[in-house]
């Protein structure tokens, strides 16, 4: 399914690229760094706990999917899939009890999600509209290219062609679970558990590469080549500026910009 968000949409998308990029200039003007890297977190989380937080991630999701075959069939319906991506985030809460109860006292201070200010939650949307023009330029250009060699449009993950199809409560939820519970379940996963154990046992560099194939790979064969460099910049972002409310922010922008272009499209077509 393919679906073209109205100009409106776009105008204002682009709008707010410009804006970000004004204010950037701005703040690099004043000799003001955009993201400050605060000292190497404690070295006690190391690289087979973040494989392990890893596998517990991806097993999560195969219970969910076969626990939702055997109760419910399969996915045929925007419903169906609001069920699946439920279970999925229920039985991610274990993959966060278990990470949490591994990492000691104190977690939120060294993941980098307590102490820090509410304005990071600001610059991580504006940076994600920095980052936007260089997004929105690899998906047409890997759009093209999927199309150049297969002959199709990319296709989309279950979600949001359950998105386009979806009734309103459903629509709803799966905004919900995309904009706002899978932002901060997979930061706190993927840069606080997982990247950090592998720089404290292979490096910085060796972890932005892992971090991101990691993660790239947890979004399916439909995603990956979406999720890509979404994935690239959320793992920089995290090693330079050490906040999940950053990073947070930042992977909220991208999926409720996405929400908002379906919303668009819906309308627009209806």
């Amino acid at each position: 399914m393919q679906l073209d968000p109205p100009p409106g949409a776009v105008f204002l998308i682009a709008a707010l690229c410009l804006a970000a990029y004004a204010a950037a200039a701005g703040s690099l003007a004043k000799k003001r760094r955009i993201l400050v890297r605060p000292a190497v977190m404690a070295g006690n989380w190391r690289a087979g706990r973040s494989f392990g937080v890893f596998l517990l991630f991806i097993l999560a999701q195969i219970v969910a999917a076969a626990t939702h075959q055997m109760l419910f069939g399969g996915l045929d319906t925007p419903g169906a899939v609001v069920v699946l991506a439920v279970l999925v985030y229920a039985f991610n809460g274990l993959t966060l009890y278990v990470a949490f109860s591994a990492a000691g006292p104190g977690p939120l201070y060294a993941l980098g999600v307590a102490g820090r200010p509410p304005s990071d939650l600001l610059r991580g949307i504006w940076l994600y509209f920095l980052f936007l023009p260089v997004l929105l330029l690899y998906g047409a250009a890997s759009a093209a290219l999927w199309k150049l060699t297969t002959g199709r449009g990319l296709p989309m993950q279950d979600v949001g062609v359950s998105l386009a199809d979806a009734g309103p409560v459903n629509f709803a939820i799966l905004a919900f679970l995309a904009a706002i519970v899978a932002p901060v379940v997979e930061e706190i996963l993927f840069r606080g558990f997982i990247q950090r154990g592998f720089e404290n046992s292979f490096g910085r560099r060796a972890s932005l590469v892992l971090t991101t194939l990691l993660f790239t790979v947890a979004h399916g064969p439909k995603g990956m080549l979406v999720v890509f460099p979404v994935a690239i910049a959320l793992t920089i972002l995290y090693d330079k500026s050490r906040s999940l409310p950053l990073c947070m922010a930042f992977h909220f922008a991208v999926n409720f910009t996405s929400v908002l272009l379906v919303l668009a499209a819906r309308v627009a077509s209806a």
